[in-house]
């Protein structure tokens, strides 16, 4: 794929830059691999737009027991993770985190939303925004 700047690149950002940051934040997550069907979530945080952390677990597994380090995103293995809880555990924690902010910002937000179903917790009900499809949208020539 080829990278440049694109004229629509200026609609991009400035869409971006009308959400209110004090009531935006990001959702990072490390999983045992890439796959949505056999993998799970092994960590995962909320980082507000100033960058205070408002929520950071690692979180054990519920159906995966042994995945190795190197194929998992953020070389987190079992062993790191197996005094954690599973992730629907840190349901009301996590809700309380997002139930005030207006967007939320990811990577690959159909993944993330898959890997949390999988857990049975949902996304909230806000703006999110995908920000590899953003810079796609703004950076790639199709």
């Amino acid at each position: 794929m080829e990278y440049s700047f694109l004229e629509t690149s200026d609609e991009a950002l400035i869409e971006g830059a009308k959400l209110p940051l004090e009531k935006g934040a990001a959702i990072g997550m490390f999983t045992t691999g890439y796959d949505v069907v056999n993998d799970e979530t092994v960590a995962i945080s909320i980082v507000d737009m100033n960058g205070s952390v408002l929520f950071s677990e690692k979180v054990k597994p519920h159906n995966r027991e042994d995945w190795s380090a190197c194929e998992a995103s953020g070389g987190i293995g079992p062993e790191d993770v197996e005094e954690a809880q599973p992730l629907y555990e840190l349901e009301d924690d996590m809700t309380e985190v997002l139930e005030p902010l207006e967007f939320v910002l990811c990577q690959h937000v159909d993944f993330v939303k898959a890997m949390l179903d999988r857990s049975w917790i949902a996304m909230p009900n806000r703006v999110v925004v995908d920000v590899c499809e953003l810079f796609r949208l703004s950076h790639c020539v199709k």
